[in-house]
């Protein structure tokens, strides 16, 4: 059964500030969390809430194993990118419930990417029922 993450707007730690004050949001991205992203290629178990978002965009853009929910990003097909997103979001839900939601259920993600700039990036978790 899917299930939406119900989260009003959580600002992801990392450069927020910066790429709100040089861009805006440049695309949005929603992704259900099934059980095939809650374990790594070698199949063990994820732990972190940015594993499993991670392993998703990996699942995704590499290995095209594809949810009918999960939609296309731009930004997610490099690696670089994939471990930059795993560390903002493990540092954005490290005490939060919703991290612990993320690791244990099935669930549908949305994100709103924010450029800002050539280099960095900000994810925005958005979707909420």
């Amino acid at each position: 059964m899917k299930r939406f993450l119900s989260i009003a707007a959580l600002m992801l730690a990392g450069f927020a500030a910066p790429a709100l004050a040089q861009g805006g949001i440049t695309e949005s991205y929603c992704a259900y969390l099934s059980n095939a992203d809650h374990y790594n290629s070698k199949g063990g178990r994820l732990t972190t809430p940015g594993q499993v978002i991670r392993q998703d965009r990996a699942n995704f853009h590499r290995f095209n194993l594809r949810d009918d929910a999960d939609d296309w990003d731009s930004l997610f097909a490099d690696a670089n990118n994939r471990a930059r997103l795993e560390k903002l979001m493990n540092a954005a839900l490290k005490s939060d419930p919703m991290g612990a939601y993320i690791v244990s259920d099935d669930v549908i993600v949305c994100f709103d990417i924010i450029n800002g700039g050539s280099s960095s990036f900000d994810v925005r978790l958005v979707m909420g029922e």
